[in-house]
């Protein structure tokens, strides 16, 4: 698996020959989901050939340069993976989602809701009511569990 992150780029004909992978999730929360969705993923996952797009955390406001990465690689991934973790919602993942995830049926995702997110309930409905097709994990461990079964078709 390989692990792109802002600010590298990547190559793009491999990206766009291999499936690929977007963290979509809070980037300034406490919580640093990406490094154990992603020391899971690696310990988990045997892909070899998918690309894992993981945007940088930050603190305050993103820069352009890293909204303009994220759009970009969030563009060609195949699969956004969504991961609302303990607290607020991030305005931002909430954008991403509804354009990225719920807007587009046709489009597979995978999202996953801390119990101890802020506004579960009214994103278990929202999401519900517009992708009845998704299955939503309630830890990272059963995010990464629906990776394993999207990749390999078993648990």
């Amino acid at each position: 698996m390989d692990i792109v992150r802002f600010p590298n780029e990547l190559n793009l004909i491999k990206s766009y020959q291999n499936p690929s992978i977007f963290l979509c999730g809070a980037l300034t929360s406490g919580d640093d989901w990406q490094k154990r969705l992603c020391a899971y993923l690696e310990s988990q996952l045997d892909i070899k050939d998918v690309t894992l797009h993981v945007p940088t955390r930050y603190y305050g406001q993103a820069t352009e340069e890293a909204v303009v990465w994220e759009q970009s690689h969030l563009s060609i991934s195949s699969l956004p993976v969504f991961w609302f973790p303990e607290g607020p919602v991030d305005p931002i993942t909430a954008c991403h989602l509804g354009y990225w995830g719920l807007s587009h049926p046709e489009w597979d995702i995978l999202i996953g809701i801390d119990s101890k997110c802020e506004t579960k309930g009214s994103l278990l409905y929202q999401i519900m009511m517009l992708r009845p097709d998704v299955t939503i994990a309630m830890s990272i461990e059963s995010l990464v569990n629906q990776l394993k079964i999207y990749y390999t078709g078993t648990n």
